[in-house]
């Protein structure tokens, strides 16, 4: 099958690639130029035999394109996000049942009767239907993430064991986003409000949520890449290696960690479907709730800590307040958990920790936000001796890659890591008591240990043991 996709990239002209099926980025939020579809054309009565697909920019499918080029891309998927309707189209020569109007109905969520928010089709008049468009399946995204089917599946609530974890997440849910709790839920006082408890906790998996979760996520494959290097760096059996993440979000690391052999043994998440995921994937991983309320000296010490602080401050889509604002500063709280693990355990943990952001963490506030990320993993290293005799400095504009021996970073493509998407993501990576960080982050040492990842394989769900 043939991919022809739309890119809804700034800075507007012409909106046609070229044919390499690689995806732009997917994101967790939109504007009128960020939305996707994708075409697929082929025949058959009523199956789908695909000959070549197209993706159409959002403001190809609803908004004036008058000003953004053709709106058409071959072989290259849009960019996802958690706003505009993801859509795939297709030619089919034989369609039952349409209805004629010059207007395409607004494609739903929840789709519906056609023109009513189901399919839309597009041919001449006094023709059968040419294309049919839908919207792209949430399977469609997380494929395009690399990740495993399945891992967006969570479990139905049933285990009374698990009701009280589930009303702290629920409390706490309420509480950062400012909504009015159901009292019936909290009073855990008998068989009604343990019903509601699990009406909520069913209802998490939302097609919004999915969406949402694959458009803040990251690519499984490269971020497995640094994973393996930092394990066979360690030197340790891998079923002795323990992870920590911190802004866990899907679990991208800690899935991570368990096909690398090792034990993911805790994340800090606050949103409600994503711990679900994870709860349902890795029943074994601990959820330590907000990072603000973590203490590093009270927690299980872990060999790597990871942590992809929120971006939304760094990013060029955003307001760019930086790591003054209130989100991405949060990355502050995870330094101080870090160190204060560091100062517990006399620098023997954590001996990695990765840091994984958006590539507008270099240009932030003139690239000075970066220079301070940099220097606060560089400082871990004076609980294991090594001090910090000199920081590092800007000189004009970073680079997209350096190694500074205890801290080192990149910019990597997930499209260079078999995944059908352009994903630009920056990780940095500190050795706490070494000069291996350039190790973690640049070289493939692939023949002095045998590595072979496994993705767990499962039923309804992808579940894995650790």
């Amino acid at each position: 099958m043939e991919i022809e996709c739309l890119t809804p990239e700034f800075p507007q002209g012409a909106r046609v690639y070229s044919s390499d099926g690689i995806a732009p980025t997917l994101l967790n939020s939109a504007s009128a130029m960020r939305s996707q579809s994708i075409l697929i054309r082929g025949g058959g009565s009523m199956k789908v035999h695909s000959e070549k697909s197209m993706c159409l920019a959002g403001n190809f499918v609803d908004r004036n394109t008058n000003q953004n080029g053709s709106g058409v891309k071959e072989d290259t998927s849009f960019t996802l996000n958690t706003v505009d309707r993801h859509a795939v189209a297709y030619r089919e020569l034989q369609y039952d049942s349409y209805i004629e109007d010059d207007v395409s109905g607004t494609l739903k969520k929840s789709g519906g009767a056609l023109g009513g928010g189901s399919e839309t089709v597009v041919c001449e008049e006094r023709e059968q239907p040419d294309w049919i468009v839908r919207r792209l399946i949430p399977l469609e995204c997380s494929r395009l993430q690399g990740f495993p089917d399945g891992w967006a599946e969570i479990e139905s609530l049933k285990n009374p064991k698990e009701f009280n974890f589930w009303r702290e997440v629920y409390a706490r849910s309420c509480e950062i986003k400012k909504t009015k709790p159901k009292q019936t839920i909290l009073r855990a006082d008998g068989a009604k409000s343990d019903e509601v408890l699990m009406r909520w906790h069913d209802g998490l998996h939302s097609l919004a949520a999915e969406y949402a979760m694959w458009g803040n996520g990251m690519a499984l494959p490269n971020a497995l890449f640094f994973i393996q290097n930092a394990f066979r760096e360690l030197g340790k059996p891998p079923h002795e290696v323990k992870l920590g993440s911190l802004f866990d979000g899907s679990g991208t690391m800690p899935l991570c960690a368990a096909m690398c052999g090792g034990h993911p043994v805790w994340a800090s998440e606050v949103e409600p479907y994503p711990i679900a995921v994870t709860r349902t994937h890795l029943p074994h991983m601990k959820h330590l709730g907000s990072v603000k309320e973590i203490k590093g000296s009270k927690i299980e010490p872990v060999d790597i800590i990871t942590f992809g602080s929120p971006c939304q401050d760094l990013s060029i889509a955003g307001k760019r307040a930086g790591l003054k604002g209130e989100r991405s500063g949060l990355f502050r709280e995870a330094i101080r958990i870090i160190r204060e693990m560091l100062a517990a355990t006399n620098g023997r943990y954590p001996r990695f920790v990765i840091w994984e952001n958006v590539p507008g963490a270099l240009s932030s506030n003139g690239g000075e936000d970066f220079e301070v990320v940099l220097n606060e993993l560089l400082c871990l290293r004076e609980f294991t001796g090594g001090g910090a005799a000199k920081f590092i400095r800007q000189h004009g504009k970073w680079r997209n890659f350096a190694d500074y021996g205890a801290v080192a970073y990149r910019i990597v493509n997930a499209q260079f890591w078999g995944v059908p998407q352009r994903r630009r993501r920056i990780y940095a990576i500190c050795d706490t008591c070494g000069e291996s960080a350039g190790v973690v982050v640049f070289e493939r040492k692939g023949t002095q240990w045998n590595f072979d990842p496994c993705i767990p394989q499962g039923g309804g769900s992808c579940r894995t043991y650790c």
